[in-house]
């Protein structure tokens, strides 16, 4: 049986709608991973190039999964011994190719026997129709965990009662929160040169202090929640606090 615990995994960040923060989530879990030490392979799903593999240019593996060969270099590649970490990011517009794919070649199977764990980041957007997407997905799919993530920015607290009901049940199996952050900071995490795991580590390049006490209880919020939900074995510590 599979243990999230120190156990390898295959981590997929997806959505069912664009442009709501999905590779940031992305490249906060690849680094969390990083601080770790656990080595993820980094998969971009996004083509033409884009996206992930920008922040990692040389860890980053580019993926067309239009293409028996892309398909093959993200599924073979993460069975491939010596079993890693794996993180995917995975563009709204394949969210039901990758998981159809997963299905068509009992990759959840095959990786549960290779000692790969599988986990789905679900970042759900504002509407009723994410809601429902992300519970469909949950409910025809057997992972080991599904986790629901909220970018505060895209999509305050759900009011309404029954929107409300339906995130808390997505959320059972462990929600994340990530937080608005101001304008400027955005802007500055989102350049290219920015590495979330060399910040921690110091060895970033230097950023202006009001954005560096910014980023610092962002990242230490965002990071607790991941230890909390057990992404990494126990005795390593990934967070920035």
């Amino acid at each position: 049986m599979w243990q999230s615990q120190g156990s390898d995994t295959f981590h997929i960040i997806c959505s069912d709608q664009p442009r709501n923060g999905k590779t940031l989530v992305a490249r906060l879990v690849a680094d969390y991973l990083i601080l770790a030490k656990r080595a993820p392979l980094i998969f971009d799903a996004s083509f033409p190039p884009g996206g992930l593999c920008s922040y990692f240019p040389i860890r980053g593996i580019r993926v067309d999964l239009s293409t028996t060969k892309g398909q093959m270099a993200l599924l073979d590649r993460a069975l491939e011994q010596p079993i890693h970490d794996c993180v995917v990011d995975l563009p709204a517009h394949l969210l039901s190719k990758l998981f159809g794919l997963l299905k068509d070649f009992n990759f959840i199977e095959a990786a549960h026997e290779n000692g790969l764990g599988v986990v789905i980041h679900f970042v759900v957007d504002r509407t009723e129709a994410s809601l429902l997407a992300g519970r469909k997905l949950r409910a025809e799919n057997h992972f080991d965990r599904f986790i629901v993530v909220r970018n505060e920015a895209i999509v305050p607290a759900f009011l309404d009662l029954v929107a409300r009901a339906r995130y808390n049940d997505l959320a059972a199996g462990g929600p994340v929160v990530i937080p608005a952050l101001d304008k400027r900071v955005i802007t500055a995490i989102e350049d290219t040169a920015f590495s979330f795991s060399k910040f921690v580590d110091g060895t970033a390049p230097a950023m202006t202090a009001p954005i560096s006490k910014s980023v610092t209880p962002f990242l230490d919020y965002v990071y607790r929640q991941f230890d909390l939900l057990r992404l990494k074995p126990e005795h390593a510590s990934a967070h920035a606090g």
